[in-house]
């Protein structure tokens, strides 16, 4: 089958292929150069570290907020747990303090 394009219709289209042909290449050696790639994964590690920082941190917040719910709610201090919490405290406190 003959192609039925002209000189210049067959230069113009050689000369686009080229142009995408060397931008392609040029995105493929910026892709995989060293320093891209390094910068890819620091920027990953490090949306990584921050997400793990914000879950520990969400984490601690939720345990805090558990705890104090055995000593406060709604109405106030709870007299009894906070007692213990005392008595507790005291007796930790003498035996780690007393003589042998």
């Amino acid at each position: 089958m003959a192609d039925k394009r002209s000189v210049e219709t067959i230069e113009q289209d050689l000369a686009l292929a080229r142009q995408r042909l060397s931008e392609n290449l040029s995105r493929l050696v910026s892709e995989v150069h060293p320093r891209a790639v390094r910068h890819r994964m620091v920027t990953e590690h490090t949306r990584r570290v921050r997400r793990g920082i914000e879950d520990v941190q969400t984490r601690a917040k939720d345990t805090g907020r558990f705890m104090l719910s055995f000593f406060k709610d709604e109405s106030g201090w709870k007299p009894v747990p906070v007692a213990a919490a005392v008595v507790v405290g005291a007796v930790v406190t003498y035996a780690l303090t007393r003589k042998k």
